[in-house]
């Protein structure tokens, strides 16, 4: 398959959890056009340590489950900063998600669900875009727009970052939201990045 657009490469997945199908992602990046010879398999952070040394991977998949995996994020990003790092997460690992995208993860997806969904969110995150699932867009809202919780802490969203949270926040699709915010696909995949990079700086 002719990719659409520039691949970053190489590729090295971590699953020191064994979390994920190894088969399942190399098919998946096979099918968005990464030649396999192009992709790595880590099974322990030592090892995939000594891989970013060696190969300094422009993409790197990171399945988190606990707050102990945070930290490997500080080596990877001390070792290769402008690496493109995409976490694997459970769906209900909210703070967990939060957390590593403060500390510099590029989008995250999540580790069980069905494979077209997968392949989607990997091809609106290679061309810029990023994934948002109800549970994150819940906890967001109630993270910084809480009555408990002073102003400081709120993120600065502006009214169509607000109503994008909100609706996926609902289970809206993104079909939904082109309808209902009158706003194209590429709008609203700008939008969710930009609540990314907001995310980033919040604290």
């Amino acid at each position: 398959m002719m990719s659409e657009f520039l691949l970053p490469v190489p590729v090295l997945i971590i699953d020191h959890q064994a979390m994920t199908s190894k088969t399942v992602l190399f098919n998946i990046l096979g099918n968005l056009g990464y030649p396999e010879e192009l992709i790595t398999f880590s099974e322990n952070l030592a090892d995939a340590e000594q891989q970013i040394f060696n190969q300094l991977p422009n993409l790197i998949f990171l399945v988190i489950t606990q707050q102990s995996d945070i930290s490997f994020i500080h080596k990877i990003k001390k070792i290769y900063p402008s690496s493109n790092l995409i976490i694997l997460v459970n769906e209900q690992s909210t703070d967990l998600t939060l957390h590593a995208i403060q500390l510099g993860a590029t989008a995250y997806m999540l580790i069980q669900q069905p494979l077209e969904d997968t392949y989607n969110q990997l091809k609106t995150i290679l061309r810029g875009g990023a994934a948002l699932h109800p549970s994150f867009a819940k906890f967001l809202l109630s993270e910084t727009f809480s009555p408990q919780n002073a102003a400081p802490k709120q993120l600065s969203l502006n009214p169509a970052e607000y109503q994008i949270l909100d609706m996926v926040s609902h289970s809206a699709t993104q079909d939904q939201m082109v309808r209902e915010l009158k706003l194209s696909t590429y709008q609203i995949d700008g939008f969710v990045k930009n609540i990314y990079r907001k995310i980033s700086s919040y604290s």
